[in-house]
């Protein structure tokens, strides 16, 4: 069964799985599914293994051509957590 998680602006946005509390141990988790914005029409929507190192690669990103760089979308609003990556 998947976690899901929703991030508001209440909440600090630099929190992450890896540093979250949940009920199951994020060790179990293998995939998440998450969204970007950039508070404007915006959203990317991504999947990887390491969440936290996923956005701060967003957050970082070298490639001015790339989406996340174009349109400055950066900012995570939702993840999912899942078992497997399928």
């Amino acid at each position: 069964m998947p976690l899901l998680v929703i991030l508001s602006e209440a909440k600090n946005p630099s929190i992450l799985p890896e540093a979250s509390i949940h009920s199951k141990s994020m060790q179990e988790f293998q995939a998440y599914v998450y969204i970007l914005s950039n508070n404007q029409r915006r959203l990317y929507t991504g999947v990887t293994t390491r969440l936290a190192h996923r956005v701060n690669e967003h957050k970082t990103s070298i490639d001015p051509k790339s989406f996340t760089s174009r349109y400055k979308v950066n900012k995570l609003v939702y993840y999912e957590c899942f078992e497997d990556i399928n």
